[in-house]
């Protein structure tokens, strides 16, 4: 027996048929709900009109269903997952497109054709997220599937953010150094990400009190695990270690990797070079800009490396007014206070200064901050250069262009954060936050191949990533008594963004 009953969403009134069956497993009577539609505000019309056209959003679903496809990700997640896979694209989905909270999941559903997810409530997301966070041995399955599909590998990059949360219930949220300056506790994430296709590998979660140092050594391990030790490891120079430069070496891992200025070796190559690195004989071309080149040998431990010594004399000069400019702001901030002693100086120096304090020193006849001119000279004779390892011969362009790439990581943590709102971890429970970042890792596969098609093909100059959404979602499927759904027509803007990504839209 089938009935038709209402629910109140958010002040809007939508309608369900009601059917109800017998259930001989649990030996109950339960009910099915199928989602007709909203009610119109006019008195006039009947309920039993409504049930005859139903019309919900297809164009965004069969986008990201068809690029999950090319990618294979819908087929791997087929076989690790077989009875979640529909209901985690259906959620990656979701995030990508809306980047909203997950209860807000079961109105977006109502109103997309999703014909395969069963229809989630905030309860059972919440069950949901339980059960994919706990999955640790499927999660780990899919990496391995995952990389062998993007496999070939060549040059990986790897870098690490900070995930904010107000949770006091997950293990690895901790106080540590906050990349986005915010006053609170955090989870770090580790992405190593494909320079080929620009596609995220795979990820790991830190407790917030972990430096980024510590962590390559064990990220190192799961990639030989993964097969990935024949590849070259770019890093940022947050990485650098002699313990880690050694360990890459111990395991035989080819890396570019680039070294503080604060290293006595790298103060002393700087020294060596820049007499004669802006000969015109070491001057080349990149981007348009002019640059300088010159390798060496550095030893570090017991094992020598390759040094590639960069410099831009259009960069020393920008970074010098920047630096002065500070200078002379703190400076014409301060040069009117008078310190009695060395000890106030000191307090004042450490609480307010912090680490401009080495650019200051204290006058013993004035009792006044003078700048100090030895650390400024130091500072500025390292304005223009860029130095970085690696463990084999490359020559200078391709260093270069490795390392400039490596942006790549820093977008792939900027769409998490601002795309899909993944910059904070509204979860409570430690298997949450597993699921969350495996989800939102998922969306940001899909998110990033998305991206890389807009570059290749010119998109950004007509759209958004937003926009393509909000053009494609206008494509829907109508049903009407039942009969065999239909698409409405395909626009001229819709079908040259199908065409861009070498698709066809159809049922």
């Amino acid at each position: 027996m089938a009935f038709q009953v209402e629910q109140i969403i958010k002040g809007r009134t939508y309608l369900y048929e009601v059917e109800s069956y017998y259930d001989k497993d649990k030996k109950q009577s339960r009910q099915r709900r199928k989602y007709l539609g909203r009610k119109p505000s006019e008195k006039s019309v009947k309920i039993e009109d409504i049930s005859n056209f139903i019309s919900k959003k297809y164009g965004n679903i069969f986008f990201l269903d068809e690029i999950s496809k090319k990618l294979n990700l819908k087929k791997i997640l087929e076989a690790v997952f077989p009875n979640h896979y529909n209901e985690l694209l259906s959620i990656i989905y979701y995030q990508i497109i809306e980047a909203e909270p997950m209860y807000l999941f079961e109105n977006w559903y109502d109103e997309n054709y999703l014909s395969c997810c069963k229809r989630l409530d905030s309860p059972s997301i919440s069950r949901f997220f339980e059960q994919i966070g706990s999955m640790q041995n499927e999660q780990f399955r899919f990496f391995e599937f995952w990389t062998k599909q993007l496999s070939p590998l060549n040059v990986i990059y790897y870098d690490i953010t900070s995930l904010s949360s107000f949770s006091e219930n997950i293990d690895f949220v901790e106080w540590g150094y906050n990349r986005d300056n915010e006053n609170l506790p955090q989870i770090n994430l580790g992405v190593v990400s494909c320079q080929a296709s620009g596609l995220p590998i795979y990820y790991r979660l830190f407790p917030g009190s972990i430096v980024d140092v510590t962590t390559l050594k064990n990220t190192v391990n799961y990639l030989n695990i993964f097969s990935l030790d024949k590849i070259l490891l770019v890093t940022d120079k947050g990485f650098y270690s002699e313990k880690n430069i050694n360990e890459l070496h111990d395991q035989q891992m080819q890396f570019i990797m680039p070294v503080p200025y604060t290293l006595k070796k790298v103060k002393n190559l700087v020294k060596k070079h820049s007499k004669t690195i802006c000969s015109p004989m070491n001057a080349f071309q990149y981007d348009n800009d002019i640059l300088y080149y010159k390798s060496d040998i550095i030893e570090i431990g017991k094992n020598k490396y390759n040094t590639h010594i960069y410099f831009n004399d259009k960069r020393k000069v920008e970074q010098n007014q920047q630096f002065i400019n500070k200078i002379l702001e703190i400076e014409k901030l301060h040069t009117e206070k008078i310190f009695s002693t060395r000890k106030l100086y000191n307090k004042f120096s450490k609480e307010t200064l912090g680490k401009n304090a080495i650019y200051f020193k204290y006058n013993e006849k004035t009792q006044q901050i003078i700048k100090n001119e030895t650390n400024l000279k130091t500072v500025l004779s390292k304005m223009g250069f860029f130095i970085t390892l690696s463990s084999t011969e490359l020559d200078r362009y391709t260093v270069l262009n490795y390392y400039r790439k490596k942006d790549m990581a820093e977008k792939i943590f900027d769409n998490i954060k601002n795309e899909m709102d993944g910059n904070r971890l509204r979860v409570h429970s430690q298997t949450n936050v597993e699921a969350k970042t495996f989800i939102n890792f998922l969306a940001l596969i899909l998110y990033s191949a998305i991206n890389k098609t807009m570059q290749e093909k010119d998109l950004f100059k007509k759209f958004t990533v937003k926009e393509i959404f909000a053009e494609l979602q206008k494509i829907k499927i109508t049903t009407i008594k039942k009969q065999k759904p239909f698409l409405n027509e395909i626009t001229k803007t819709q079908k040259i963004i199908f065409d861009a990504f070498g698709l066809k839209c159809h049922l």
